[in-house]
This record gives structure tokens, C-alpha cells and sequence, in this order.
């Protein structure tokens, strides 16, 4: 069974996403059109972009959203703002999409395949990597990362009887002390707030001397962040949380509500209120709004911060993929 592969742009893939594509499984939030269109506007310089649809009989059944550099291609995306990547499947057809993939890559030229970082869930390993050892391929297949997530049940008083007893306590008890200390409010942001201008107020506290994360967030990440918030609050996929003590922000965050998870992104607080553990309180109230909101998952997403098992988190390893095609 033959399948054609075709080059296809941003906005041809946008399109596909929401017609001829959308039956793929677009579950990794990191491999859809905005989220790659951003990363490509501020990062994609120095890279050709790899980004094509496989057919079969006139169906899409698969995309492969790549980067080359040299004989190497890889996601495109990177590991700092992208946790994790994928490839979108029509299911059923993996296998054939992955074969036929790994033939059309050797055509053009490519020698490896360099994936980073995906999940033990993920197309890539659980179709790609046998499709790879069925054909003698070298590899090397090694955990690389940690992530986190927890599954949200129904109401709030049942997330905190599933936590430890101690860090139950810690939640109610650094939630007692916020009511005392001030009237204080926690929201996300709508469909039609200015999340422009939320951007602004959330990079403003970012900066802050205290906030500023090992010169992560440079002119360039800064950038990013604007394309990417832009690019997803086309498509309602991107919230600000603001933690408010008497009508000032004390803490935000950056999530992205999709497909019933909510991924925590980044996060920053203003280090006057760090007594009252306002960056940790902005997540604990994020997570109880989303209860209320009815979604099922949080994904704390990479890195193996104590509070994220503090507050549930169950940890998912990543994995690196490096496939020799020869």
C-alpha cells in the first residue's frame, strides 16, 4: 500500500488540523499547528523545515512535523519549550505511516532521526521504535526527562483526601493564613480577555530580580512567548491564572486548556509575598478552579520540582530516540 507523502506549509497544516486532519490524534499538545507556527517563527533559523502529510488513497493518515539540519532531523521544536513531542496518526494506520516514513526520509537524503523528548504513550513509541527494530535499525533508546501530572476527580475535597496526609495539612493551612492576611480572589482568564496585555503583566513579575529564572526568558524567549500566546488564543487554548491579594497581583501563571488537561506552562510571583507562599498558592487555586471547571488531567508538565508531587504529581519519564537509517 503506497503512501504519498506531501510538503505542506503552516497554514495548509492549520487547516488540516480543523478538516481533512482532524481525525489524527493530536493529543500532544506540543505538536499542534500554533504551537509548532510559533516555534518556528522565532527558532526555526539555521534549520529546513521537514513538514509533510503522508496519503493513502487520497486520505491523510499521518504528519511529520520535522526539522533538518545536515543528514539529522528531529521535532520541530526544542526541549526547553517544547516538554514533549509527537507525530499525529490517524489511528490504525501507525504502522503503515511510520514504514512508509522511514522510506521517505532515507529518499531525501536523512540519516538519522533524532526525537526528544516523547512519552512511553506516544506514537513514536509505541509504533515508530518496533517499526525501527523490525528493520535492524541502530538505536539508542534511553530516558532522558521527568514529568508530572495528576488526574483531577470531581471535587476539591476529594483531590485533597487523595494527597498525603502532611501536605494536605500544608494546603489548608497556608490557605487559612491567606484568608487572614487579606481578602483575596483567584481567577483564569476568559475567551475574551486582552491576553496580550496579560503577557505584559505576567513578563513584568517574571523580571522581577527575585522571579528571573537563570536568564531563561532572554529577548528572544520573550519573543516566543508573545507568538505563542498570540497564535494560541486564536484558537482559546491559552490562560493566564492571577493569584490577587486586596486588588494587587501577587502571583500568575501561564496554562493551556486542551482537551480536557490543563498545562501548566510558567509561573511568577511577586517576592514581597513569598511569607505567604503566593507562587505555590497560584497552582493549588489553579488546580482547584480546574476541578471546578470539570477537567480531568494537570500536567505540571517537565522537571522534577519537589511541589509538583507535593501536589499529586505522578511522574511520567520522557525518553530520547535516536534512530540510524541505515
Amino acid at each position: 500500500m503506497t503512501v504519498i507523502f506531501k510538503t505542506i506549509n503552516f497554514t495548509q497544516l492549520e487547516k488540516l488540523w480543523h478538516s481533512a486532519g482532524r481525525d489524527l490524534d493530536w493529543s500532544c499538545i506540543f505538536t499542534l499547528p500554533p504551537w509548532l507556527e510559533s516555534w518556528w517563527q522565532v527558532f526555526g533559523g539555521g534549520f529546513q523545515l521537514v513538514l509533510v502529510a503522508g496519503y493513502r488513497y487520497g486520505q491523510i493518515i499521518g504528519i511529520a512535523p520535522l526539522k533538518v539540519s545536515g543528514d539529522i532531523a528531529s521535532f520541530a521544536g526544542s526541549i526547553d519549550v517544547c516538554d514533549y513531542q509527537d507525530f499525529p496518526v490517524l489511528p490504525g494506520m501507525e504502522n503503515l505511516f511510520f514504514s512508509s516514513l522511514f522510506d521517505y526520509l532515507a529518499s531525501k537524503g536523512i540519516n538519522k532521526l533524532k526525537l526528544e523528548h516523547v512519552r512511553p504513550d506516544s506514537n513514536t513509541v509505541k509504533f515508530l521504535l518496533p517499526e525501527a527494530v523490525s528493520r535492524k535499525y541502530s538505536k539508542l533508546y534511553r530516558a532522558s526527562d521527568v514529568s508530572l501530572q495528576t488526574a483531577l476527580p470531581g471535587t476539591w475535597e476529594e483531590y485533597l483526601d487523595a494527597l498525603d496526609k502532611k501536605q494536605r495539612h500544608e494546603i489548608r493551612r497556608k490557605l487559612r493564613r491567606l484568608e487572614e492576611y487579606s481578602s483575596y480572589t483567584f481567577a483564569f482568564t476568559g475567551d475574551q480577555d486582552d491576553a496580550g496585555a496579560w503577557l505584559t503583566e505576567f513578563l513584568n513579575m517574571f523580571d522581577s530580580y527575585r522571579n528571573a529564572k537563570g536568564g531563561f526568558m532572554t529577548a528572544e524567549m520573550k519573543q516566543f512567548f508573545s507568538a505563542l500566546v498570540n497564535n494560541m488564543q486564536r484558537y482559546k487554548l491559552v490562560r493566564f491564572g492571577h493569584l490577587d491579594l486586596n486588588s494587587r497581583q501577587v502571583a500568575m501563571i501561564i496554562v493551556f486548556d486542551y482537551n480536557n488537561t490543563v498545562y501548566l506552562y510558567n509561573s511568577a510571583y511577586d517576592s514581597e509575598y513569598s511569607h505567604l507562599s503566593a507562587g505555590l498558592m497560584s497552582k493549588v487555586l489553579a488546580i482547584r478552579t480546574s476541578i471546578e471547571l470539570k477537567r480531568e488531567r494537570w500536567d505540571f508538565l517537565k522537571g522534577t520540582e519537589p511541589y509538583k508531587k507535593h501536589l499529586g504529581g505522578s511522574e511520567v519519564n520522557l525518553y530520547s530516540l535516536e534512530i540510524k537509517l541505515s
